[in-house]
């Protein structure tokens, strides 16, 4: 079996770069129905907490929004203690 051509290895270039991209759309639409869902999850969390106690009203409505849930949970600090990211 000889080795592909030039041209046979730009086709399979090609198909391989579409698969990527098709798999980042994929990726990027999953992402967002995920936040829509995230969202979703905490106004009807915020809102049963709300029903529940009513004087929790004023906490709830300044609780955090799902974006920054999730970078907060994204961050350096909550993943690895602050005492190890310090440079000696």
């Amino acid at each position: 079996m000889r080795a592909p051509s030039y041209y046979q290895q730009c086709q399979d270039q090609k198909k391989y770069i579409q698969y990527l991209e098709k798999l980042k759309s994929q990726s990027t639409s999953t992402v967002a129905e995920l936040k829509d869902k995230l969202k979703k999850e905490v106004e009807k969390n915020q809102r049963l907490t709300a029903e529940a106690n009513p004087s929790l009203m004023s906490t709830v409505r300044n609780s955090a929004s799902p974006e920054r849930i999730i970078d907060e949970r994204n961050s350096a600090e909550d993943i690895i203690p602050s005492k190890y990211l310090e440079l000696e």
